[in-house]
């Protein structure tokens, strides 16, 4: 059996996610993902056969970075405060790295069921071992006396939803903050504050 090439496997995801990206599922064309791509149209079908296979890659693989980012944070030697101060700020870089991503999902998720389906399946396997660690460390500081009890869930639906409101509402804040410059401070001063927040919230 012919061996694929990673390299232009790898190459076709990263012309899938731009054209994904910009167009959305429904206007995205498998002949336009293989033009950035630099590839012939066989080789999509080669590779990942249909668009929707394709969109499923794209979308796990970026689901797959992060998790294992914000595992990263839960494994490290640290109190808590700072695996969660580290957790926070994780997704607030992933999300600033990866802007669009945001909207595309979220589109994604109020206008296709069936790829609501998919996303939610994607991702809840991936969150089952950062719910564990954290019901252990908020288990732990309840114990301590030092922090109020929230389900784990809750906490990190609090972290992502304080996160993302950040970047919905950044079509605003670029009309408010046209140079670039204040732009980027306003989100270094917003990234250290949801950390605050986030904090502060759990503090007795």
């Amino acid at each position: 059996m012919e061996k694929k090439d990673i390299t232009t496997e790898q190459t076709i995801l990263e012309a899938a996610e731009q054209e994904f990206l910009e167009k959305g599922f429904a206007g995205a064309k498998t002949t336009a993902i293989a033009k950035r791509a630099g590839v012939n149209h066989a080789m999509i079908h080669y590779y990942f056969r249909t668009k929707e296979n394709l969109f499923t890659m794209v979308f796990q693989q970026k689901i797959r970075i992060l998790a294992e980012s914000f595992s990263q944070s839960f494994n490290q030697d640290l109190s808590f405060f700072d695996q969660l101060k580290l957790a926070i700020g994780t997704h607030f870089d992933f999300i600033a790295a990866n802007p669009r991503l945001l909207f595309f999902v979220y589109g994604e998720i109020i206008t296709n069921d069936r790829r609501k389906k998919m996303l939610v399946q994607s991702v809840f396997p991936k969150l089952k071992g950062i719910v564990k660690r954290l019901k252990d460390g908020i288990d732990a500081e309840v114990e301590n006396g030092t922090i109020r009890f929230i389900r784990p869930t809750e906490l990190l639906m609090n972290i992502i939803a304080l996160n993302a409101i950040t970047f919905l509402a950044m079509p605003l804040l670029q009309i408010i903050k046209r140079n670039n410059n204040e732009v980027e401070k306003l989100l270094k001063q917003r990234r250290e504050n949801n950390i605050q927040f986030i904090i502060n919230g759990l503090k007795i």
